[in-house]
């Protein structure tokens, strides 16, 4: 038996020796048959991408109208049912840039319009907004909560502030209490869900959701308009139509994978 596993191991061994041999002799050559598979697979999504714009064109499909979500996704039912009652005590305005893997996306998008407009304007930011709410607890402890729109309402009772953030207090009516699930369905009657639940890039996107959780405290006034709306690249550096359709395909595709894939509990 010992013998035998001596045998095994030793032509394991050859096998290595012959496959590295290989590698170092026609490593030029394995190589450019890499680089030449890459670039197909390249060449072949373009093609797909192209094929799947004319017949959206030709079928006169529109994307931007595609309804995924009606509802809160797990965590923030989860964070609702623990947090939802409780009176917020502050509001925070927050808002951070984006990355720059966000600025070589928005770049390819723009057709490196992106670039050119930066050097003309002097806010040259893209900007993420949200905000923070912080809620009593008992005991006198309190939570702080973000309500964001991404691709759809996200709230997080676990989060990072980082130093790139600017975080603003606002000033809240006093006489005003509610409880965060108040903040949140007031919120979504008055904007519908619809709107209240689903994002689009330029009409229904973050700063907006902001916005409407701001006139629901009775809080929306110049000063936080600038915050949240200073930002001229926003308006200008529209995508061409062809980039435009390609990132609503995969708005289309990761809302799927949200709503039907990433919330599916293969335990319960």
């Amino acid at each position: 038996m010992e013998n035998s596993n001596t045998f095994i191991f030793t032509l394991d061994l050859n096998i290595m020796d012959n496959v590295s041999k290989f590698v170092e002799k026609y490593k030029l050559f394995i190589l450019i048959n890499f680089i030449f598979f890459i670039f197909l697979i390249f060449l072949l999504i373009l093609v797909i991408l192209v094929i799947v714009f004319f017949l959206i064109k030709m079928l006169d499909i529109s994307l931007d109208n595609m309804v995924f979500f009606y509802d809160y996704n797990k965590l923030c039912n989860k964070i609702l049912k623990k947090y939802g009652k409780c009176e917020i005590n502050k509001i925070y305005l927050v808002r951070k840039s984006f990355t720059k893997l966000y600025t070589f996306i928005t770049n390819v998008v723009t057709l490196f319009k992106y670039d050119e407009l930066q050097k003309q304007i002097v806010d040259n930011h893209h900007y993420h907004t949200m905000i923070l709410v912080e809620v009593k607890l008992e005991n006198d402890r309190i939570k702080w909560i973000s309500l964001e729109k991404n691709n759809c309402i996200s709230m997080n009772d676990n989060f990072i502030l980082t130093q790139g953030m600017e975080v603003k207090e606002v000033e809240l009516n006093k006489e005003k209490k509610m409880c965060l699930e108040y903040f949140l369905e007031e919120t979504r009657n008055r904007m519908g869900n619809k709107n209240f639940f689903n994002w689009h890039v330029f009409e229904n996107n973050c700063q907006e959701f902001t916005k409407q959780l701001l006139l629901t405290a009775e809080c929306y006034d110049d000063c936080h308009i600038n915050f949240i709306f200073n930002n001229e690249l926003m308006k200008l550096s529209q995508p061409s139509e062809f980039f435009y359709c390609m990132f609503n395909c995969l708005c289309i595709i990761y809302n799927f994978l949200e709503k039907y894939i990433f919330e599916i509990d293969l335990f319960n």
